[in-house]
């Protein structure tokens, strides 16, 4: 065989590329799990994982919000974090809220489902399924939350008045979303 031309290359290149997007698009339509077929970007690291989170609403509809001030940012956010192995997504929802609130006695009311976001930071692309679930808040015994480091040590409580403050003042798009679906579910299953 001889050497590839230009255009062989091209083409090859092409392919290779059309093949990872039409995997990308069967794997989202299937809502399998994105990183077992997006490939590796070669110029920068990739960094893909599972996160769960809850949106908390207690007895007088208050959604339980975390917030804080980094690097010249202000950030309000939905308690979430990472999916440990072997863990459910309702077990590490659960976990994390606790941790990160200090809210530890909660139930899980619905399934918000999940959304996959992206996103570069530094020199990586992070790839992250966000799985978020509605919770009630069982009672308002509280204690000291668990940081896992110290930037998420700068996060402190906030409570908003009702679902449709708490989407105004979270910080990303994502969260948003989780906080409608979380508004269409407590309006069903509390008839408000």
């Amino acid at each position: 065989m001889g050497d590839l031309t230009a255009r062989d290359e091209l083409t090859t290149v092409f392919y290779h590329r059309w093949n990872r997007f039409r995997n990308l698009l069967r794997c989202i339509w299937q809502r399998k799990r994105l990183w077992y077929t997006v490939a590796a970007m070669p110029d920068r690291t990739v960094i893909r994982y599972r996160s769960a989170g809850g949106v908390v609403i207690d007895d007088h509809g208050r959604v339980l919000l975390i917030e804080r001030h980094i690097d010249d940012r202000h950030e309000v956010r939905l308690p979430k974090g990472h999916v440990d192995p072997g863990e459910t997504v309702e077990g590490a929802a659960l976990r994390e809220v606790c941790e990160e609130t200090g809210y530890c006695d909660l139930e899980l009311v619905a399934d918000l489902g999940w959304r996959m976001v992206a996103f570069d930071l530094n020199a990586a692309h992070v790839i992250r399924e966000e799985h978020f679930f509605l919770m009630a808040l069982a009672s308002q015994r509280w204690q000291t939350p668990e940081f896992a480091d110290d930037k998420e040590a700068l996060f402190s409580n906030r409570w908003s008045p009702d679902v449709n403050a708490a989407e105004a003042a979270l910080t990303f798009e994502a969260e948003k979303d989780a906080v409608r679906r979380a508004k269409t579910a407590y309006e069903k299953d509390f008839d408000t």
